[in-house]
């Protein structure tokens, strides 16, 4: 989230990732794995808040409801998935 960005939406997204992060295996493994990297926890819940702005903004601009889906498994072992898998996954669903 950028610092010239509405401040009441940036403090509603970080308050609601605070609460993602106890609720949601998701967002609290996400944020676990930024600590696990040397974040601090303020950093790393704002990185939390930025992902969850990133899947708001997504529903947004393709008028879809959410829907949790588990991660999908990947043929190889790397913790981080292919960046065109989703794009993929949404256009087929």
């Amino acid at each position: 989230m950028l610092p010239f960005c509405n401040k009441w939406l940036r403090w509603a997204f970080i308050e609601a990732a605070w609460v993602a992060v106890g609720c949601s295996g998701y967002f609290g493994s996400f944020y676990r794995r930024q600590r696990a990297r040397g974040k601090k926890s303020n950093t790393a819940i704002t990185i939390v808040a930025r992902r969850m702005c990133r899947i708001a903004w997504s529903l947004l601009r393709e008028g879809r409801d959410y829907n949790a889906q588990p991660p999908p498994k990947h043929a190889t072992n790397s913790p981080v998935a292919p960046r065109e898998d989703w794009r993929l996954r949404s256009a087929t669903t």
